[in-house]
């Protein structure tokens, strides 16, 4: 079974770069004319992208982990221009049209939650944290295409 780094190679070729890149649904050019909603496509790829958080303070890019079998994500936008290309999703496993396993990081207080991410429609993600028996979930959208400023440090094999 190929990688999901092989799968999505091309669509990391852009972001890793510093400085202004075209992120969003342009993103599909690169896997050579294959169609990111297609029925065709491994679901994980649906999952990655940029997707725009509740509120709309920040704009998270779901990506590869170093281990590729797991899914990431990283801040490439946030309002006030603070901690891009910090991870604050990691070690998603994928499972049908829903990723587990993995823990989410508030930025502002550094604290880390068990989480799952759940992809309700080709625009929509839903984004549910939990501590012990307590748990809270949020709608996040999928960002139209625009250009962010990407994080230097947004390499691959920078993030876990």
């Amino acid at each position: 079974m190929v990688g999901l780094l092989g799968l999505v190679a091309p669509l990391l070729a852009s972001p890793v770069v510093a400085g202004p890149v075209l992120v969003g649904p342009s993103l599909a050019g690169p896997i050579q004319g294959m169609d990111l909603q297609s029925d065709f496509v491994p679901d994980p790829v649906k999952i990655m992208g940029v997707w725009k958080t509740k509120g709309g303070k920040s704009h998270v890019l779901i990506h590869p982990c170093v281990d590729e079998t797991r899914l990431c994500g990283s801040l490439v936008w946030t309002d006030s221009g603070k901690r891009l290309g910090e991870t604050i999703l990691r070690d998603f496993a994928f499972d049908g049209a829903r990723l587990d396993g993995g823990r989410i990081r508030d930025p502002r207080s550094g604290k880390e939650y068990r989480a799952e991410l759940e992809l309700i429609s080709s625009d929509q993600l839903r984004v549910k944290g939990c501590w012990l028996i307590f748990c809270g979930d949020q709608s996040w959208s999928r960002a139209s295409s625009h250009l962010v400023d990407v994080a230097p440090n947004l390499e691959q094999g920078e993030d876990s």
